[in-house]
């Protein structure tokens, strides 16, 4: 568990929004950015394919966060919670192919069930086919 002087950033690595409602992350290295900076990145790449992260510049596509927002209209808390284990994890995982959330935990211990039965892993909540890719998300100072 983390310490309670910091909090799991939601801030836009672009255009610097503080808590963007939506979030998209590339598949290629885990970073996040808010889904509209990602539009237009795909946007601004759609003559030449080369839509790459403007964090790290990995090459690859994006896909949006299917994040839990428990709060209001106007005040949004997003849920960090699995919706396998129901554990408040430290380190998340996204399914690539459909942008739903999970513990790393539970999407290694998917990856190794899908191994040992020599079949495709299967996102829990869509069932959609694909891989996991660990997210690289930032803490920040709560002080």
């Amino acid at each position: 568990r983390m310490s309670s002087k910091h909090r799991f950033s939601r801030f836009c690595r672009v255009c610097f929004a503080e808590s963007p409602r939506r979030r998209a992350v590339f598949t290629a290295c885990g970073h996040i950015i808010c889904r509209a900076c990602a539009c237009e990145c795909a946007d601004k790449h759609s003559m030449d394919g080369a839509l790459s992260c403007p964090t790290c510049k990995s090459h690859g596509g994006f896909v949006h966060l299917f994040e839990n927002d428990i709060g209001s209209y106007i005040y949004s808390r997003f849920s960090r919670d699995c919706e396998v284990c129901l554990d408040t994890p430290h380190q998340r995982a996204l399914f690539t192919s459909c942008g739903h959330l999970l513990c790393l935990a539970c999407a290694e211990q998917l990856n190794l069930s899908a191994r040992e039965q020599m079949r495709v892993v299967r996102c829990p909540m869509c069932n959609g086919r694909g891989g996991w890719r660990r997210m690289d998300e930032e803490t920040e100072d709560t002080e």
